[in-house]
């Protein structure tokens, strides 16, 4: 068999997050939403603290909803809707420019987070090796804010090695959604044929089962952070690694 294309998922397959743990994940986004918020008193928007509590409430409330139910409907409300969603149920509308305002919201939201991720040891270099190989690379994340994962990309100038970058906030369903499988991989210039050519390389169920059941080949990454409420994977000789960079050697396997 020829394998065609390798495709990556991006928190803790080819990132990590620095001394992650629920807590700090939280910390980080409260942080965000707090520069959100500034941002918006600076522009007169809020009134009143009591404006700020609502919001604040409602804006979190409605994230946690989003979260929760997507495990079953494994739809994606994006960042800059959430944002616009819970201003206009408040009756705040903003400028002309409202679309941009809502943006720029998601970016501080994410500002904090973006500095948190940064690629392990191997990425790079696998990375390189792999398009050396003149392979196809792509990557999905389960990410609401599509900017966010370009731009932490940029920040490491890994941005050049993907032939389609895709993020559930672009395709507006989440991994194991069987579609943003087959989406990115005609994305990539494949034919939906061609998915059992196609690696997808993960750390958690939504990367591997949905794979498998799109017909991708699976392979797990054996995250060293624990997570709790983590689904139970069954797949029969399901292939793993432990470093990134035993991705070369499952590939090459597979091309002999």
């Amino acid at each position: 068999m020829m394998i065609k294309a390798i495709i990556f998922d991006f928190g803790f397959t080819l990132f990590y997050f620095k001394n992650a743990s629920v807590k700090k994940y939280f910390k980080c986004f409260k942080e965000g939403l707090n520069k959100s918020v500034k941002f918006l008193q600076d522009k007169d928007i809020f009134k009143t603290e009591t404006n700020i509590k609502k919001f604040l409430r409602d804006f979190n409330k409605r994230r946690l909803e989003s979260y929760k139910n997507s495990d079953k409907s494994m739809k994606e409300i994006t960042t800059p809707s959430l944002f616009k969603e819970i201003l206009q149920k408040s009756g705040i509308r903003l400028l002309d420019d409202e679309e941009d305002v809502y943006k720029i919201l998601a970016d501080l939201y994410h500002s904090c987070e973006e500095e948190e991720w940064t690629p392990f040891d191997e990425t790079r270099r696998t990375l390189i090796k792999l398009q050396q190989m003149n392979i196809k690379i792509g990557l999905i994340s389960n990410h609401p804010y599509h900017a966010s994962i370009l731009n932490m990309l940029e920040n490491y100038d890994l941005t050049k090695f993907f032939d389609i970058i895709m993020t559930s906030a672009k395709f507006k369903k989440r991994k194991p959604h069987k579609g943003i499988f087959t989406e990115t991989i005609l994305e990539m210039g494949l034919k939906v044929n061609d998915v059992d050519k196609v690696i997808m390389c993960g750390d958690e169920y939504a990367d591997v089962v949905g794979a498998s059941r799109a017909g991708l080949i699976p392979v797990l990454y054996l995250r060293k952070v624990d997570f709790p409420y983590e689904k139970e994977i069954n797949i029969p000789d399901l292939i793993t690694i432990k470093n990134i960079n035993e991705i070369i050697p499952v590939f090459e396997r597979f091309n002999q």
